[in-house]
């Protein structure tokens, strides 16, 4: 997965994040935590967008298969309200991949 798939995959999720969370009533709890974790990402495609990387290394080929490894689950349990608790699990997993990717980032001169 390259960079620029990562941030449109991303950009997907916070889209079906900002659904998913319009579905829940703005006191809920977990409507609270899934807020928290949209703010998050969002920040997160906002940083991996500004940095450049060298996509040929093995810490960014490795960290981008997790990252896409853990974006499969959470397309999986996302439209599933029953499955929210697994959702925000594996967003917060999501959030570690791209912390991961970042850290790959070269850096700046």
């Amino acid at each position: 997965m390259t960079r620029i798939q990562m941030i449109r995959a991303i950009g997907d999720l916070l889209t079906r994040l900002d659904v998913l969370r319009g579905s829940l009533l703005p006191g809920n709890p977990r409507r609270l935590a899934l807020d928290d974790l949209r703010l998050l990402l969002d920040d997160r495609q906002r940083r991996l967008s500004q940095q450049h990387f060298e996509e040929n290394t093995q810490a960014f080929r490795d960290a981008a298969a997790d990252f896409a490894e853990v974006n499969a689950e959470v397309r999986q349990t996302i439209d599933r309200v029953e499955q929210l608790i697994d959702t925000i699990t594996n967003v917060r997993r999501l959030l570690s991949a791209v912390d991961t990717v970042i850290g790959a980032a070269l850096p700046l001169v």
